[in-house]
């Protein structure tokens, strides 16, 4: 592949991608922002406040590991206030608060540093696995501190969150800390008028917080570099609040269904029994009838809307339900309109409601209305019905409901369907190694509100798209054009195709049509096979590292780069992959020698600022350049804009720094679902409801891959919703949940966005490990969904420790293995060749169909 020039990265300054990133991040940020309380308090005008909390100039703006990236700048709250005109009158206190930061974070560092020494586990891997605890200090009840110089004080709560542990319910993580209760009693008590700032990634427990009655509780997340400006455009009411929860948030943790057994609360990190089935989050809350603190869809603002059903009409497989939204209250503002379905549940348990679509209004002056039409793919509703092994769409009434969240809706229309249709029928998988029963609501329960009195519509049944029984491949065929002896190798249960090719073939020529990919495929020898789907290995001999790429430094791995040295008239390209779902992780100064070569630096640089890099990386005599990606707020709060226009620029905008920095894979969206609030990395996922998560999705995918080249990679299938013991942990899930759950959100980003690649998961599912399950990679992506794209695994799932099979990834359909070790490719030369009747083995054509994917998706990459 040809080098790109670096020398456009020499110029620190921001240029203009740089700043309409800033600027979309800063959107981004006061568009998630929830208002969960405001008792009339906002919007407040700038003036003297009394500044309390960590977050107010540490404010935590990322997560932990995958969700990390590095900014040029950030904008904490107390700067961001300033900006905007307030006078911070308690300094002293913040400065003896840095003071104590400082202690302990150093003392952190020593603890880590002494951990890695005892156990071999590099810092950042230790710090990973700790829980992460913000710590609280000093008291608020010194004269000293402000008194009567404001009657108004801002309180910053933080909590950080991150891969590797999940959080505990325990204080200072889910629970308040007595430092940061007594903290919260003594401003309470101390001023007339108190707004409480939430710098989180996901929920807390919201009980003592409302005893103690903040004026105003502004959720504002983890937010990215502007996030002190966008806060104090909030709080001033420049900007209105307009985000919505996309996770229910409960009264009282054990209010969650599966809170007892979630992760390290019943002692036992292996096995995760997925007993309440469908009925998470607001599934759960909303047909259970268990109160929740804040539903799911909720957000307040600081002005009103009124709702006006107008119609609903079927268009063939399409069902859209028209509705007026006026803004009438005083300040300008943007609205989310919600459309929830009833379904009939007459041989299927249903929900109460799931959400089926939603719209955010343009921002709105006062008495201002604008037409909106929701319309969602009638498809899109069928439940798997076990008994028949059938994804059925259920004769009857589907009712309608119209609100501002999943407890403020009514029913404003109902589509009939006149006879039951199943759209696919496919085969049992995800079979579970411990049966147990799972959740279902009693017809108590599951009473519905009346609908008399509302228009129906009905739906053409005949114009429903229908799969019918979808096909399962016994066994992949086997390609030989000269070079493979077909008496070596193992040939599976595949036929064996003999295609006459010419000695040599380019993939050039594939690309301009002169041959095909099975024939390109079928020209190749064996090593060209394995190096094909085994990433780079990269080690350096100082670090040892070998999950990154040289040629981009913070970017995460490459595809081979075997035909650099060997058959170079292939022209195959090598592709590098960057992480990131808060925009792309990339070390931001780094230095080339003076022909333009990246100099290969401690890759720690690219975490937590590298602040866990001792030594000095940089030399006077290199050249620096500079890797500035723009860092957008966490995944939930970018779903908690409900604005899919303004996350298809955020995709696009990624896909126009990819092209910047020579990136040709995102690994991201991160899309698992939140089951339960004290997992890990819901900071980095987007949604309890797979709907949500799936049109947040669709819309990042599809603006990322405007930019020709550019791919985006869906992440983790399937089922990955724990962090504690991620790469072991067995997730048992009956196949109803599997398929309506946990697998809905990722079948409807492929059918509306067509991802270049979807990364599988680290854990079990119902026994094999993620990489290893040929019911995920190939029966439900390849065989039903008919996915066409690349799939790979996540990093270092084959090492010894996480547990995968090389030889399995393949033969299960994972076409890519990352980042890739020697040991990956000698393992598939060996199995490619076993005879002997002991061990793993694989046929030549599971290989080959791998590569012939490897090699699709450079065709789309057109180095």
């Amino acid at each position: 592949m040809e080098k790109y020039s670096v020398a456009y990265l020499k110029n620190k300054a921001k240029d203009f991608v740089e700043e309409k990133g800033l600027s979309l991040s800063a959107q981004v940020n006061m568009e998630s922002a929830v208002l969960l309380e405001n008792n009339g308090i906002l919007p407040i005008k700038p003036c003297k406040v009394a500044l309390y909390g960590l977050g107010a100039r540490k404010t935590i703006v990322r997560g932990i590991g995958s969700g990390d990236i590095s900014y040029r700048y950030t904008v904490n709250i107390e700067q961001g206030l300033e900006n905007a005109g307030f006078t911070i009158t308690n300094k002293e206190w913040l400065d003896e608060f840095d003071k104590e930061y400082e202690k302990y974070w150093s003392e952190l560092l020593v603890d880590i540093e002494k951990e890695k020494n005892e156990t071999g586990v590099d810092n950042l891997h230790v710090y990973y696995n700790r829980p992460h605890i913000i710590p609280a200090y000093g008291t608020i009840d010194s004269d000293a501190i402000g008194k009567g110089l404001t009657d108004t004080a801002i309180f910053v709560l933080s909590r950080k969150e991150g891969e590797g542990t999940d959080r505990r319910y325990a204080e200072g993580e889910y629970l308040l800390a007595k430092e940061e209760l007594k903290q919260l009693r003594q401003i309470r008590e101390k001023y007339e008028k108190f707004i409480l700032l939430l710098n989180i990634g996901a929920p807390i427990d919201m009980r003592d917080i409302l005893k103690i009655a903040p004026d105003a509780i502004l959720l504002i997340f983890q937010g990215g570099a502007e996030l002190g400006n966008a806060a104090a455009a909030l709080l001033t009411g420049k900007e209105n609040p307009s985000g919505k929860l996309t996770s229910t948030w409960a009264k009282d943790y054990w209010d969650y269904p599966n809170s007892k057994e979630f992760g390290i609360n019943d002692n036992d990190i292996n096995s995760e029994c997925y007993r309440e089935g469908i009925y998470i989050g607001y599934r759960y809350f909303s047909t259970f009838n268990v109160e929740p603190e804040y539903p799911f869809g909720y957000g307040k603002s600081y002005t009103t809307f009124g709702l006006e059903y107008i119609t609903t009409k079927c268009e063939r497989n399409s069902v859209i339900v028209k509705l007026v939204v006026t803004n009438t209250g005083k300040y300008k503002g943007k609205e989310v309109v919600q459309l929830y379905v009833s379904l009939p549940g007459e041989t299927i348990d249903q929900a109460k409601l799931q959400l089926c679509e939603y719209e955010k209004t343009r921002d709105l002056e006062p008495g201002e209305a604008q037409l909106i039409k929701l319309r969602f793919n009638f498809e899109d509703l069928a439940s798997y019905r076990k008994d028949d092994g059938a994804y059925v769409l259920e004769k009857g009434k589907y009712v309608l409901y119209l609100g501002r969240d999943v407890s403020n809706v009514k029913p404003c229309s109902a589509v009939t369907l006149e006879r039951e249709i199943i759209t696919r029928k496919v085969k049992h998988l995800f079979e579970r190694p411990i049966k147990f029963d799972v959740l279902a609501p009693t017809p108590v329960t599951q009473a519905k509100t009346g609908d008399e009195g509302l228009e129906v519509v009905s739906i053409d049944a005949a114009a429903i798209p229908v799969c019918g029984n979808v096909e399962y491949l016994a066994g992949h065929d086997n390609y030989f054009g000269g070079k493979i002896d077909p008496e070596t190798v193992n040939r599976g249960d595949g036929k064996d195709i003999y295609i006459d090719v010419p000695e040599k073939i380019s993939l050039s020529q594939v690309l301009n049509g002169e041959y095909t990919v099975e024939q390109f495929v079928a020209s190749m020898d064996e090593e060209e096979l394995v190096h094909l789907v085994v990433g780079q290995e990269y080690i350096d001999a100082k670090y040892l590292i070998k999950s990154v790429s040289p040629h981009v430094l913070g970017a995460c791995g490459e595809t081979t780069n075997y035909f650099e040295e060997n058959n170079k008239w292939r022209k195959i390209p090598y592709a590098i992959i960057a992480d990131g779902p808060a925009g792309l992780r990339l070390i931001q100064r780094v230095q080339a020698d003076k022909e333009g070569n990246f100099i290969f630096i401690n890759p720690l640089m690219a975490y937590e600022d590298g602040q866990f890099v001792k030594e000095n990386v940089y030399t006077e005599e290199n050249d620096d350049y500079y890797q500035f990606a723009t860092g957008f707020p966490i995944a939930i709060a970018q779903a908690s804009t409900w604005n899919k226009n303004l996350l298809r620029q955020v995709g696009r905008h990624v896909g126009l720094e990819m092209q910047k920095f020579n990136i040709d894979l995102w690994l991201a969206p991160g899309m698992n679902l939140h089951r339960n609030p004290l997992g890990g990395r819901c900071f980095e996922y987007y949604s309890e409801d797979p709907y949500l998560s799936a049109m947040t999705a669709v819309a990042l995918v599809n603006g990322v891959q405007e930019n020709e080249g550019r791919g985006a990679t869906v992440k983790h299938m399937a089922a990955s919703n724990q962090e504690a013991g991620r790469t072991s942990h067995n997730s048992i899930v009956d196949e109803r949940t599997m398929r309506d759950l946990y697998l809905k959100n990722f079948e409807l980003v492929i059918k509306y966005a067509k991802p270049h690649a979807v990364m599988t998961c680290l854990n079990c599912v119902n026994g094999p490990h993620g990489t290893n399950s040929i019911d995920i990679a190939m029966h439900v992506l390849r065989e039903e969904w008919k996915y066409t794209g690349l799939v790979i695994t996540d990093w270092n799932t084959t090492t010894p420790e996480r547990g995968a099979s090389t030889v399995g990834c393949i033969n299960s359909g994972n076409d890519l293995i990352m980042p890739g070790m020697e040991a990956d490719l000698a393992k598939l030369r060996y199995a490619l060749h076993n005879n002997s009747g002991r061990g793993e083995t694989i046929a030549l054509g599971n290989l080959q169909f791998c590569v012939k994917n490897v090699i699709n998706y450079l065709l789309k990459i057109k180095k």
